[in-house]
């Protein structure tokens, strides 16, 4: 399972957590639309992975990004 967390910085569209499998040596790709409600160092939501098959989980750190206003 792949989710987005929770940001204050972002607005998401869609579904944060989508349920897919991914067979051995195969790829697979999950993307997410985010709006920032104002401009700004902003921090993006962390993107974890669970394997709970492999016992195994892994949560990138929250990068910041500039969004510049319009």
């Amino acid at each position: 399972m792949v989710s987005l967390t929770d940001s204050p910085s972002f607005a998401c569209a869609g579904e944060r957590s989508p349920s897919l499998t991914v067979p051995p040596r195969e790829r697979a790709s999950v993307s997410w639309q985010l709006t920032a409600p104002a401009a700004g160092h902003l921090a993006l939501p962390a993107v974890r992975l669970l394997a709970p098959r492999h016992n195994c989980a892994l949560t990138t750190q929250s990068p910041h990004v500039y969004v510049a206003p319009f």
